[in-house]
Order: structure tokens, then C-alpha cells, then sequence
């Protein structure tokens, strides 16, 4: 791809996302009998490497979003390249928030026995 093409692409789709990927695995908001949408995998430029790891089942922590009310939303894992200090980037603990949550409300993703990833 030309470097011109390159930048567009950025431009509408955003800078790639490298280092994360997430599923969401329960959709608590669904109606009873329903998956609603759970097996919903992103963002759009997570590698694809990542997105094979959560399709076989794999995640380096499992991940909840809720609203400001405490509201469980979904649950799902996350898998990432953690940097040097041995944590995920910034972009990639607030990956499920930022990229699925907030369209729908949601407030505060946490990672239970991960409490230092919590994304206020």
C-alpha cells in the first residue's frame, strides 16, 4: 500500500492497534436466551495473530464493563503485548471500554485479579 493510502486509512479508521484485541464473551444486557453480543471481536485493527488467540480460547485477563451505576454490561478477555514494565499499554487496558463500552453507556472496565489494569 502507497504511503498516501496508508495515512487515509489511518485517518478513517484511526492509528493501527498493535498491541491488544478483545471478545466479548457474556453480554449481560442481552434478553434471557440470547447472546446479544457476545463473540463481538475488536477494535477493527487488532492483529490478526491476537484475534486467532481469543478464537481459540485464549486471553491474558478477563475483563468486565459497567456503567456509573455498577451495572455489569459484558465480560470478555483481553489479550495484549505487554511492555517492558510488564503491563499492556494504556490503549490496550481501556481497549474494551473505549473501543465497545462507551457505545453503550458503559463507564468503568475492571479486570478481576488484575485490579492494577482498572480503567476508570
Amino acid at each position: 500500500m502507497n504511503l498516501y493510502l496508508k495515512a487515509l486509512a489511518q485517518q478513517l479508521d484511526g492509528p493501527p492497534a498493535e498491541d491488544y484485541a478483545w471478545i466479548v464473551d457474556i453480554d449481560h444486557l442481552a434478553d434471557e436466551g440470547e447472546t446479544g453480543d457476545a463473540g463481538t471481536m475488536g477494535p477493527s485493527q487488532a492483529p490478526a495473530e491476537l484475534l486467532a488467540k481469543l478464537e481459540a480460547g485464549f486471553g491474558d485477563a478477563i475483563w468486565k464493563v459497567y456503567d456509573d451505576d455498577g451495572e455489569l454490561y459484558y465480560t470478555g478477555r483481553l489479550v495484549c503485548i505487554l511492555e517492558e514494565d510488564g503491563l499492556p499499554s494504556n490503549e490496550a487496558m481501556a481497549g474494551p471500554l473505549d473501543d465497545w463500552g462507551v457505545g453503550a453507556g458503559a463507564t468503568e472496565v475492571r479486570y478481576p485479579g488484575k485490579p492494577h489494569w482498572n480503567c476508570p
